[in-house]
């Protein structure tokens, strides 16, 4: 659990200044956080079920929605959106996450900032994909890697020695063609 004067001072970071409304939310999201996870974008807004506090940190999105009677917390994981929307009117701003089995519409009056929080997921989301993306190409390599060293060391060192032989011989072709 993470102390209230922590995350009042990261909200304040991230643009919120808010003492008195959404401080359940606040008070609630003390004990959400995790001990290293820092807040790098906030705004107070309404979504489907009400009013409630949307926040961003380097790991996942939160939307925190305290009442006197009851909770909801929508925890998000980067590398879970398939899609995230902004769109901006006169008065308000939208931001729309779809995931791959719901989507959440989120509207706030704080265009600026739901503009600052959707550039930072569409940042992370692109870091959880290359990340993915490079874990699968190190896996590709470990496995290949894995079904050489399954035989032994000597019939590995005879493999690669066939394969070196066999590439010099077609190099030694290659050139008594071209001359």
């Amino acid at each position: 659990m993470v102390a209230l004067h922590k995350v009042d001072t990261m909200l304040a970071r991230a643009g919120l200044y808010n003492k008195y409304w959404g401080r359940g939310a606040v008070r609630e999201l003390c004990a959400i956080l995790w001990d290293d996870e820092k807040i790098t974008a906030a705004v107070m807004g309404r979504y489907d079920a009400g009013w409630a506090l949307l926040v961003a940190t380097e790991h996942r999105l939160l939307l925190i929605d305290k009442k006197p009677w009851y909770v909801t917390i929508e925890d998000i994981r980067y590398d879970m959106l398939a899609e995230v929307d902004f769109s901006a009117g006169v008065l308000d701003a939208m931001i729309k996450l779809n995931t791959f089995n719901k989507a959440l519409v989120f509207r706030s009056v704080r265009q600026g900032r739901l503009r600052a929080l959707t550039f930072f997921v569409q940042q992370e989301i692109r870091k959880a994909r290359q990340h993915s993306a490079e874990q699968k190409v190190h896996q590709d390599a470990r496995a290949s890697h894995a079904t050489w060293s399954a035989a032994g060391p000597q019939e590995d060192a005879a493999k690669m020695k066939e394969q070196d032989d066999a590439r010099k011989a077609e190099l030694l072709r290659l050139q008594m063609e071209n001359e």
